[in-house]
C-alpha cells in the first residue's frame, strides 16, 4: 500500500493532462474553422456592409451589382423654351459612391440632340469623353477634379442645348414638345421642369390628354411652367414627357406697317448720326433701372464696346465665366429685349438691340 498509492497518483495525473490536451485542441479547431469561415465570406461578398447600409437607409430594395455602380440622391432638369427654335437645359446631379472603392469617373447617357454639352463642379469646367452608342445617343463620361471615395457626395451641373428642333407642329398655333431623359444610375428623387415661351397655353380637346405623363401646369408671370416628380427609379427607368400647347404671337395692328416706316424714315434721318456719336460716350449709370445685377450690367458694357456686338465665347474668355454661366447671366437680358443671340455654327453672336442701346445711355 505504501508503494501503490504514488504510481496510482501519476497514472491519475497524466489522464487529466492528455484530456486537458485534447479540450484545447478542439477549442482550436473549432476558432480556426469560424476564421477560415469569416475569412472567405468577407472575399466573396467585399461590399457587403455597404450593400445593406444602401439597402436599408435610402435605396428601397435596390442592389448595389458593380463597383460601378453609383446612387444619384437627386436630379433635376430645367429646360427653358425662350422660342421656338431655341433650347436650353441645365441639370443638376447629386452623385453618393456607395462602393468601397475609389472612383475617378462617371459615366452618363445622353441624347444625341444635346449640343455644347459641359459638365462643372464648384471649381469649373470638367473635362469629359463623348462616345456615339447609336443613332439616338452618346455615352458621356465625366472626369472627376478629385477621386470621389466611399460614402462621398459630388455635385455637378450639366448644361446643353437641344440643337435640333424637338417641336412636333401639329396645326396653326399648335405645337407638341417632347424630351426623353436617361436613367443611368438608381435615382432617389428626379424633377424636369419645363419652362415654355410667353403667350403660350395648354392645347385643351375633348379626350385628349394635354400633358403626358399628367402633371399641373402653373404661370410664373406670363410664361407656362411644368414639373414632373420621381421617386426611386431604377436604371434604364427613363422617362418621356410631352406637352401639347397653343402658341398665338402677338402681330403689330395694320397702321403700324404705315405709320412706323413713316416715322422710322423722319426720325432716323435726324437722329442717327447723334444716336451713333453718343452711344460710346455715355455711360451705363441707367441699367440700375432695369434690375440688372452687377454681372449683366458688366456684361452689357462690353457688348457696347465691342460696338454692339460680339460672341458668347469671348464673354466666356474676357469674364471667366463658364459656358453656362454666361447663358445663365444673358437669359434676363434677353427676355427683356436688351440683347438678342443668333447661332452662328456651334457658338452664338449677341448683339445690344435698339431697346439695350436706350437703356445704356
Amino acid at each position: 500500500m505504501i508503494f501503490d498509492e504514488p504510481s496510482k497518483g501519476k497514472g491519475g495525473n497524466a489522464f487529466l493532462v492528455v484530456g486537458i490536451t485534447i479540450f484545447c485542441l478542439n477549442i482550436r479547431k473549432q476558432i480556426s474553422t469560424i476564421i477560415i469561415c469569416i475569412t472567405v465570406a468577407l472575399l466573396l461578398f467585399p461590399n457587403n456592409a455597404e450593400i445593406n447600409a444602401c439597402t436599408s437607409v435610402n435605396c428601397s430594395n435596390y442592389v448595389i451589382k458593380a463597383e460601378s455602380d453609383f446612387i444619384i440622391d437627386n436630379h433635376e432638369i430645367y429646360i427653358d423654351l425662350r422660342s421656338l427654335e431655341e433650347f436650353l437645359v441645365v441639370e443638376k446631379i447629386i452623385i453618393r459612391n456607395p462602393n468601397n472603392v475609389t472612383i475617378s469617373s462617371i459615366d452618363f447617357l445622353f441624347d444625341k440632340t444635346a449640343q455644347s454639352l459641359s459638365f462643372e463642379d464648384g471649381a469649373g469646367n470638367l473635362s469629359i469623353e463623348i462616345v456615339s452608342m447609336s443613332e439616338t445617343e452618346n455615352l458621356v463620361t465625366v472626369n472627376y477634379r478629385e477621386d470621389m471615395h466611399y460614402n462621398t457626395n459630388i455635385t455637378l451641373d450639366a448644361s446643353y442645348q437641344l440643337a435640333e428642333s424637338r417641336l412636333d407642329e401639329r396645326g396653326k398655333d399648335f405645337y407638341r414638345f417632347t424630351f426623353y431623359s436617361y436613367v443611368s444610375y438608381y435615382t432617389i428623387n428626379k424633377s424636369i421642369s419645363v419652362f415654355f415661351p410667353y403667350d403660350c397655353y395648354l392645347h385643351r380637346e375633348e379626350d385628349f390628354p394635354p400633358i403626358v405623363p399628367p402633371a399641373e401646369a402653373v404661370f410664373s408671370g406670363y410664361r407656362m411652367f411644368i414639373e414632373w416628380d420621381y421617386d426611386n427609379l431604377d436604371p434604364n427607368d427613363n422617362q418621356l414627357v410631352s406637352v401639347y400647347f397653343d402658341y398665338v404671337l402677338k402681330k403689330p395692328p395694320i397702321w403700324a406697317f404705315i405709320v412706323g416706316p413713316v416715322l422710322g424714315v423722319t426720325a432716323g434721318v435726324g437722329g442717327a448720326y447723334l444716336f451713333m456719336r453718343r452711344r460710346t460716350k455715355r455711360t451705363i449709370r441707367k441699367l440700375g433701372d432695369v434690375f440688372l445685377t452687377d454681372t449683366q450690367k458688366q456684361f452689357a458694357k462690353l457688348i457696347l464696346e465691342n460696338d454692339g456686338k460680339m460672341l458668347q465665347k469671348d464673354l466666356c474668355d474676357q469674364t471667366g465665366f463658364s459656358k453656362s454661366n454666361v447663358s445663365r447671366t444673358l437669359i434676363p437680358l434677353e427676355e427683356q429685349g436688351l440683347i438678342r443671340r443668333e447661332k452662328r455654327g456651334r457658338n452664338f453672336i449677341v448683339y445690344l438691340t435698339e431697346e439695350g442701346y436706350k437703356v445704356i445711355e
